[in-house]
């Protein structure tokens, strides 16, 4: 049987359920590629479920997926996954391909940075599609990203944007520079996007995580210390949403 079991933001956030599920396996896979935790590592959470991890990046995952449903197939194995597991696609297909090979599998939801974007007074069921930032390549910088905050703000909604992470290289994308290259996109499509309200968040699930909101340019200059992050672009605040975006994240702007 296969477990793909979501593990929150931080130790601490893995639910009974997904304890209970870990510890009825007999292989525990960390995946590795998605996200990492805001605060905290794997080793604490080894020591919560008292069973070893073994790390598996994209490669690992990905081009050994049918090996990995293969192995279900005759002992229980779970894939641990930050945040919630069905926030990729990977996982997805990992169940398609269990259904294919008629291995029994059980998905355990996980704690995610979509359940953090209304703590601050956004109103969850104002928010569009969701939009992943990645680094720019020479020769390719796709504006699709940002062209999903545009339609989005067409119907007053917010946009939640994720941003590419390499956690192998310890490279992640920052608040800055997602705002670079919305700034670089908003001139290529001739978009003026200087009064935009954006709300940046810095390491979910860290005790000490960094929430602050304004214009965008103001954000860019701030220095954003935790990882990983985020950006929310705002659509059309309503009244009680401006209030309580300044009062909950103490920022104040015109």
């Amino acid at each position: 049987m296969l477990y793909l079991i979501g593990i929150g933001l931080n130790p601490k956030q893995i639910t009974l359920e997904g304890i209970h599920a870990a510890q009825a396996c007999e292989t525990l896979y960390l995946e590795t590629y998605t996200s990492k935790y805001g605060e905290g590592n794997h080793s604490q959470l080894e020591t919560i479920l008292h069973a070893p991890l073994i790390p598996r990046n994209r490669e690992q995952v990905e081009d050994a997926m049918e090996d990995l449903v293969k192995e279900a197939a005759h002992r229980h194995v779970g894939i641990l996954v930050y945040g919630n597991p069905l926030s990729a696609t990977t996982h997805v297909s990992l169940l398609m391909e269990c259904v294919a090979q008629k291995i029994p599998y059980r998905v355990i939801p996980g704690i995610s940075i979509f359940n953090y974007r209304g703590m601050r007074g956004l109103d969850e069921y104002r928010f569009g599609r969701t939009t992943t930032f990645v680094f720019p390549q020479e020769g390719f910088e796709p504006l699709s990203t940002f062209d999903v905050i545009v339609e989005n703000k067409k119907t007053g909604l917010h946009t939640h944007c994720l941003f590419d992470l390499h956690p192998h290289t310890q490279r992640f994308m920052t608040i800055p520079e997602a705002i670079a290259f919305i700034e670089s996109a908003s001139h290529a499509r001739e978009v003026d996007m200087h009064a935009w309200i954006g709300v940046g968040i810095a390491g979910a699930g860290n005790a000490n995580e960094q929430w602050h909101a304004g214009k965008l340019r103001e954000l860019k200059k701030m220095e954003w210390t935790h990882y990983p992050q985020s950006l929310i672009v705002c659509g059309e605040l309503t009244p009680y949403e401006r209030e309580a975006l300044q009062t909950l994240t103490g920022n104040r702007w015109v």
